[in-house]
């Protein structure tokens, strides 16, 4: 078992987004680490020791304990302050994850924020092992695929970066305190589909060969305050395969 608390409903609920998942051999990965491998946080442990966590100036990350019992488990990224640009960055302290063409890759999460009239400095997917990954307001790693908002206008995008061979795509608006399952699916480097809670997006709205990464990645969230408020980003769990098959 992979320890999430399922649902009736696990289309638009808390579970898996079906269509995204259905040809990820999650079980066979798990029992056999030469077909690929499999990474999952329902947060119901203590976050603390497990990831790499940055802090610009001022941010946490740590179990929402007023929720505690009622979700299987959510983590808070805190912002800490309403300055810009400070925040907090946090990845798995690992870079095993490689996209090539003889890989595939799954990946999703299902998250919220508050306070975010405004807008967050906001990351949430793949990305190289950086302490930094927004600077100055900016994306500033060179490889990473994901969802981002650095704009304070509360657009995210789905992000994809090669080498600084960069390319935006539309994905979605924030809307503060409510929940949203962000994903991707990268095939073989073909392409990178997303899928907004659960559906996939259409062909041009993905990524092609071009912008997809082929270092070592990690999953990584930032959440980074834009000068007015004090954002969150709540995260039930995220999810994350690649499979040799």
């Amino acid at each position: 078992m992979d320890g999430l608390t399922y649902y009736s409903d696990e289309q638009r609920a808390r579970g898996f987004s079906g269509e995204l998942w259905n040809d990820c051999p999650w079980q066979a990965l798990q029992s056999n680490p030469n077909e690929g491998g499999t990474w999952f946080d329902d947060f119901k442990e203590k976050p603390t020791g497990r990831y790499t966590e940055t802090v610009a100036t001022t941010g946490t990350f740590a179990l929402d304990t007023t929720a505690a019992g009622t979700r299987g488990g959510l983590a808070i990224a805190n912002s800490g302050a309403v300055t810009v640009a400070q925040g907090i960055n946090v990845q798995i302290p690992s870079t095993a994850w490689v996209p090539s063409d003889a890989v595939r890759i799954w990946f999703e999460a299902y998250f919220k924020f508050t306070a975010s009239s405004t807008g967050p400095e906001f990351f949430i997917g793949l990305h190289e092992v950086d302490t930094s990954i927004i600077a100055a307001s900016a994306l500033s790693g060179a490889n990473m695929i994901g969802f981002s908002s650095v704009t304070d206008n509360n657009v995210i995008l789905f992000t994809s970066e090669k080498a600084t061979a960069a390319a935006n795509k539309a994905c979605t608006t924030i809307v503060d305190n409510t929940f949203i399952a962000l994903g991707f699916k990268i095939t073989n480097l073909k392409f990178a589909e997303q899928y907004i809670d659960g559906v996939k997006q259409g062909p041009t709205l993905r990524h092609v060969t071009a912008n997809i990464p082929i270092v070592g990645l990690t999953p990584s969230l930032v959440c980074q305050a834009n000068g007015t408020t004090q954002p969150t980003v709540v995260i039930d769990w995220w999810r994350f395969a690649w499979s040799f098959r």
